[in-house]
């Protein structure tokens, strides 16, 4: 699977226990993002509320390249970054990316102050390949993958213990839950991987 040309890939980083946001303060938070340039890697095209969605995608800043949102899908609230196109590099170098700019993300919402604290642990995330043909949700995908996001985690994370499972569900793509055997914060976690977006 590493030799595909995979664009579409997903992390989500999760809230610590029990915090929420607002959607509205959600939406005036990337809306100042579009007007401060706050994300000068990316082309932003809109902010979108799907925030009545049960599950649903939440909050989104939707960019040429990709999308962030905050969402309370897979049971809790997180941080997502998901790219759509554009991505360079070997499949490790991308889901690399991938993690840089949602760990990104995170902290600069973790510094907004109408966000009521809200903060992000590396501990867990879910990894998706939003692409059922080139990575359908299979063990078989699994293993091809799983090199390529062990190389990712572990230039993020060093020897620290990690562990994959694959989450059961044929409707996505290869969707992967990840834990870290120890946390980092955000500001830490992006300097092992080379800065913001």
């Amino acid at each position: 699977m590493s030799s595909l040309d995979l664009q579409r890939i997903a992390v989500k980083c999760f809230a610590r226990d029990g915090q929420a946001v607002e959607a509205d303060a959600l939406i005036g938070v990337f809306h100042r993002w579009i007007q401060r340039n706050s994300l000068p890697s990316f082309i932003p095209i809109d902010v979108a509320d799907y925030s009545h969605v049960r599950q649903g995608p939440g909050v989104m800043l939707i960019c040429h390249e990709g999308q962030f949102s905050v969402d309370e899908a897979d049971g809790a609230v997180g941080v997502q970054y998901a790219s759509k196109r554009g991505a360079t590099g070997s499949t490790a170098e991308r889901m690399t990316a991938v993690l840089r700019h949602a760990a990104t993300a995170g902290r600069m919402l973790e510094s907004e102050g109408d966000l009521g604290g809200l903060s992000f642990e590396c501990r867990r995330m879910r990894w998706r390949v939003d692409d059922r043909l080139a990575a359908p949700n299979t063990d078989a995908s699994m293993q091809a993958l799983r090199p390529d996001l062990e190389q990712a985690l572990a230039g993020a994370f060093g020897d620290a213990d990690i562990s994959l499972e694959r989450v059961e569900g044929d409707r996505t793509g290869l969707t992967v839950d990840v834990t870290i055997g120890s946390d980092l914060d955000l500001n830490r976690l992006l300097g092992r991987l080379g800065g913001g977006s």
